[in-house]
């Protein structure tokens, strides 16, 4: 066991390391130590919350005789009625249960104590369609009870209505209260889950954690934490905290973008492992992974080293509707209104490669999409402190993929961005390149500026490339890329910033002649696929 530590330890301070060789030989020393220190607290403890007396995980289910309780306390849900059938789903990318034939609720030999304090988080995201759903229930004998549904929680002797209609979204429910004394009746009491004693549910049910002791405040946040990130759901007037309780999101200071919330991270004292993600369970419009996205979570194999994190939420504003033009040069033009705040934490999350996924059905096949970050965190979007990255493909269904976007590269702790639409023809039917000439007498209305820099990485490449042209000024640039015979492989036209990144992809091996056009100046470089 100790050569197990011994080896975390190690690959731990070799990543700290890696990223201040350039302090202070003490500062290093301290880091060290305190790597030493973090890595022995991860092996000795098993996460950063107090265990539920009962934990339903999807993840975890056992078979189909009963729902496993993870809390090692043998609190399995089990169907009264015999096996109970629940078909496999996502939720964000993350294992769920899919109900839609129980005809009651799953049953758990839970008997409650006469006095107590209970918490309860339930994850679940009911099917649209059935007006009230029945998320779980505490029965004390043939009356006291107390129950959750999609619009009414009952407390004991009555029915409280919290909500007019079921919402249809998925949804993280707390539950918090306290009895002084309640009789019970062994025989009769009991906790029904997925369901109450009289109403079902219908949809995907996720996560149960049930506690019968007081929790802090802090601790809440970290089971708030755990439960927002593993499943893409927004976590409303709380902060998403790490395993040592730093704030990732501040649920006051970004407010204005705490729609549709989702990141991706590692925190293994918080059992977070979350490599790619998408807001409102995953059905939201926008998703980031780590690497590239995959069908599910734990197929994504791309690193995310301790404490990283990347967490992302928008301003609740339509994605088609676009900014109207800004009569002025100075702000990118065609934005979406819909913005997104991303905010960064840990030592080496601004090293994090990622894959952006946005979809937009109604520009498949029709236009075109830039996703376009401001690193100061201005979402006015100038364009002189504005980066964009052009789509390194699309579908048929509207997916539109940007590779190898990585965040936060000033160290500010945020970035933000959104989405520039523009059709096909204000992009692609642009002069062909091969038809510009060195004194832009051919060029038409093009904007020639001079260009600063063409970087092309990794250099060389196993097919994966991305090429960054920097201008003077903002302008329009031709891209070419011609393979060893001089053939043009492809070619883009872009305008409007002084910054441009294309990421692109080559399947055959060999030396590419990589060239950038601006008015009567051009840059080339050389690609090296092995």
């Amino acid at each position: 066991m100790f050569l197990s530590y011994l080896a975390l330890y190690f690959k731990v301070h070799l990543f700290l390391f890696q990223k201040i060789t350039c302090m202070s030989s003490f500062f290093r020393l301290t880091l060290f130590v305190s790597a030493f220190m973090l890595t022995m607290n991860i092996q000795a403890q098993h996460h950063s919350f107090v265990t539920p007396r009962i934990w339903l995980a999807a993840d975890s289910v056992g078979n189909n005789n009963y729902w496993q309780d993870i809390s090692g306390n043998g609190y399995h849900a089990y169907s009264p009625g015999g096996a109970f059938v629940a078909d496999s789903g996502l939720f964000n990318y993350q294992p769920c249960l899919m109900f839609d034939s129980l005809t009651e609720a799953l049953r758990i030999n839970y008997i409650p104590q006469e006095s107590s304090r209970i918490i309860v988080f339930a994850v679940f995201d009911p099917e649209v369609g059935y007006p009230e759903e029945g998320i779980w229930s505490l029965r004390f004998d043939s009356s006291l009870r107390i129950m959750v549904s999609t619009q009414h929680f009952g407390n004991f002797y009555s029915n409280e209505q919290y909500r007019d209609s079921t919402m249809y979204i998925p949804t993280i429910n707390l539950l918090r209260m306290s009895w002084p004394y309640k009789a019970v009746d062994t025989l009769l009491a009991g906790m029904n889950v997925v369901g109450t004693d009289s109403l079902t549910y219908h949809g995907r049910f996720a996560e149960f954690m049930f506690y019968d002791t007081t929790l802090k405040h802090s601790e809440i946040e970290r089971i708030h934490t755990y439960l927002a990130i593993k499943y893409g759901i927004s976590v409303k007037e709380k902060n998403y905290v790490n395993s040592q309780d730093s704030v990732l999101w501040n649920y006051k200071n970004d407010s204005l973008y705490s729609n549709h919330i989702a990141g991706i991270g590692k925190d293994s004292l918080l059992l977070v492992n979350q490599k790619q993600s998408c807001g409102l369970g995953g059905k939201a419009n926008l998703a980031i992974a780590s690497g590239t996205l995959q069908a599910k979570n734990d197929a994504n194999t791309s690193p995310i080293n301790e404490l990283d994190y990347l967490i992302w939420g928008d301003n609740g504003k339509e994605l088609m509707a676009i900014v109207q033009d800004i009569p002025d040069t100075i702000h990118v033009a065609n934005m979406s209104e819909c913005k997104w705040l991303m905010k960064r934490s840990g030592l080496t999350a601004d090293d994090i490669s990622t894959q952006v996924v946005l979809l937009a059905p109604e520009y498949a096949g029709t236009g075109s999409i830039q996703l376009v970050i401001n690193r100061s965190g201005d979402f006015m979007f100038p364009v002189d402190s504005s980066v964009v990255i052009f789509s390194s493909g699309s579908d048929t269904a509207g997916h539109f993929y940007f590779n190898n976007v990585v965040w936060d590269t000033d160290g500010s702790g945020s970035d933000a961005f959104g989405f520039q639409f523009s059709d096909t023809s204000g992009v692609n039917d642009r002069a062909p390149i091969n038809n510009v000439s060195e004194n832009n007498e051919e060029g038409g209305n093009a904007v020639g500026a001079a260009i600063s820099s063409l970087e092309i990485y990794p250099n060389p490449s196993t097919g994966n490339y991305s090429v960054e042209i920097k201008l003077k000024t903002a302008g329009d640039v031709q891209l070419s890329i011609q393979d060893e015979s001089g053939k043009i492989i492809m070619q883009k036209a872009f305008s409007g910033f002084d910054n441009y990144i294309y990421n692109g992809n080559l399947e055959e091996k060999g030396c590419y002649l990589i060239k950038a056009e601006s008015g009567n100046e051009s840059k080339t470089g050389k690609l090296i696929v092995q």
